[in-house]
Formats: C-alpha cells, structure tokens, sequence
C-alpha cells in the first residue's frame, strides 16, 4: 500500500501530498517510474473526467506512476476535487501553491517534487487526450 507524504512549503496556504503506486513496472529497460504533472488553474469542472481517462491510461502502462497534480491558485473548487481524487487513488498526489505564479511556474514545481525515471506533462482541459501518454513514454 501507499503511503501520504504532505510537505509544508513554507506557507500556510501551501502543501503538498504524495501518493504511489503498489505495482511496479518497466515499459522500457532502465524505466520503472513515471510522474505526470498536471498543472492547473480552475479546472473543477473537468478534474474528474479527466483523472478517470488518465487512471486509464496509467493503468495500462507497465510501470510505477504517479500523478502530480499542481493547484497554480485556483478560486473555484479544484483544490477541493483534487483532495477527494487523493483519498479515492493512491497515485494522485498535489502541490497547492499559496496563488496563482503562472503556469510555467506551475510546470517548474511539479518538475521539482517528481522522483521517477520519466515525467510528462499534461494539462487537465482534454485538449491534449491522455491517451498519447503510451506512445509518449515509449519513444
């Protein structure tokens, strides 16, 4: 089973949590794990649908995965969605930072806090389906 890990970045309105994967795997030789980071900015409404298709997804991959979602300050309920898809899959993590820093920013801050041999980077809206990871960690 995984473990949570929630770290304190220094501000109130900031925290992090971790979580992983029980299934290890390889999809090439040399890589076990895989992080996407997901950054977002009021991206309630569409947080759900799209963590179903990316669970699908990771779960077809041979390998450890994480998915790091990053909080870039939302105002509307993501904070709140992201916290619930923590507690139901054990591979969701996230990193709220205190406001909104840009999505660079955002980028740059799941980039720091992923530790696995591969990171992709995905935004939340579906207008980049989920369903190319595959072929993007297999190149």
């Amino acid at each position: 089973m995984g473990t949570g890990l929630r770290l304190s970045m220094g501000d109130e309105h900031s925290e992090t949590h971790m979580g992983h994967s029980a299934d290890p795997g390889v999809v090439e030789e040399g890589m076990e794990t895989l992080t996407v980071v997901v950054p977002i900015y009021n991206e309630g409404e569409v947080l759900e649908e799209f963590h179903r298709r990316l669970a699908g997804v990771v779960d077809s991959l041979d390998l450890e995965a994480t998915i790091l979602f990053v909080n870039d300050g939302s105002t509307d309920d993501s904070l709140n969605v992201i916290r619930s898809l923590a507690k139901k899959d054990e591979r969701v993590g996230f990193l709220n930072l205190s406001r909104n820093f840009g999505k660079e920013a955002a980028m740059s801050a799941g980039l720091d806090r992923a530790e696995s041999d591969a990171v992709v980077i995905i935004d939340a809206d579906l207008q980049d389906p989920p369903e190319l990871i595959p072929e993007m960690v297999r190149i």
